[in-house]
Parts: structure tokens; sequence; C-alpha cells
């Protein structure tokens, strides 16, 4: 065998090789891929869930408060849980756009950024929840006749401060993780 023969039969390999590893790389990424395609998607499933169940809801309630008599209550307590609702329902809409625009075929930290952003953006949202549930309890109160008795009301104020204080430090916690590892994203960048 000659030096010339030698050489193209090292560059063919050299190619085959190049060719294998580019294969290989690609189904690499499609298996470390497949996993976080399956969350999103159920991430979406989910977001649509609560946007069918919320609506659900509220038009069960309605039907709920046809048999009232209209009041001041009335009117404020739907006032309120109107106002309420559709923050709610923006906030559902927004983390379902977010997760709709997550980019899984491009660059995997901008993906990995993205995604730490929706998961702060869903942190703040549970907070927002915690912070609106009094209200809102308070909205549906004034609008259905039922009647208050002291030590279910302090009993249920009570259990919900001590899970509000719980959930606020879980909340913060999750924070300052996901800010560390954005920090640690754009450190790599």
């Amino acid at each position: 065998m000659e030096i010339s023969e030698l050489q193209s039969l090292w560059t063919k390999c050299d190619l085959q090789l190049a060719e294998h590893t580019k294969v290989n790389k690609r189904i690499l990424r499609e298996m470390l891929l497949k996993r976080p395609l399956k969350t999103i998607n159920w991430l979406k499933i989910k977001g649509l869930y609560q946007l069918v169940a919320g609506i659900v809801i509220i038009v069960l309630f309605f039907k709920m408060i046809k048999h009232r008599d209209p009041g001041v209550e009335l009117y404020c307590g739907l006032v309120f849980l109107f106002v309420l609702c559709f923050f709610s329902f923006f906030r559902v809409i927004k983390y379902f756009f977010m997760l709709k625009g997550v980019n899984m075929t491009g660059d995997l930290v901008t993906a990995k950024q993205q995604l730490i952003d929706i998961q702060k953006y869903k942190l703040s949202t549970a907070k927002y929840n915690l912070i609106i549930t009094p209200p809102s309890i308070l909205a549906v109160f004034l609008v259905l006749p039922i009647a208050l008795h002291v030590m279910p009301v302090l009993l249920f104020t009570l259990v919900f401060v001590m899970v509000s204080i719980y959930k606020f430090k879980m909340i913060a916690e999750e924070f300052s993780k996901l800010n560390e590892q954005l920090k640690e994203l754009e450190d790599l960048q």
C-alpha cells in the first residue's frame, strides 16, 4: 500500500467517524429532550385543564346564585369575585403561552432559562393565589346566602395563616434555588 492510498483510506474513515459522531449526538440530544418535552406537554394540558375547570366552576357558581335576592352584598361580592377571577385567568393564560413559547429545538441553555423563568412565574402565581384566597372566600360568603359562625371562621383563618406562612417559606427557597441556577446559566454564556 502506498502512502496516497493510506491517506485516502484515512480520510474516508475520518468522514465516516464524523458522520457517526453527528448521528450519535443527534440521538443523544433526542434522548435527553424526550423527558422535558413530555413534561412541557403535560404542563400545557394541566394549564388548559385549569382554564376549563375555572370556567366550569364560574358557570356553576352563577347557577347557584341565580336564586338569590339581589342586594348590596350580592353585587359587591360579584364585582370582587369577577376581578379576582379575571386576574387569576390572566395569570393562567400567560403561563400557558409561556409554556407554548419554549423552544427545545434551539439552544439548550436558552431553553433552560425559559423553563426557569416559567418556574419562577409559576411560583409567583402560587404566591398570588395564596394572597387572593381570603378575599375570594369573602366574596363567596357575600354572594352565597351562608350563615357565618365564629368558630369555623376562626379555625379556617388559623389553618390558612399557618399554611400560608409555610408556603411562603417554601416559595422563597425555590426562588433562591432558581436564581442560583439562572446565575450559573448566565455564567455559562
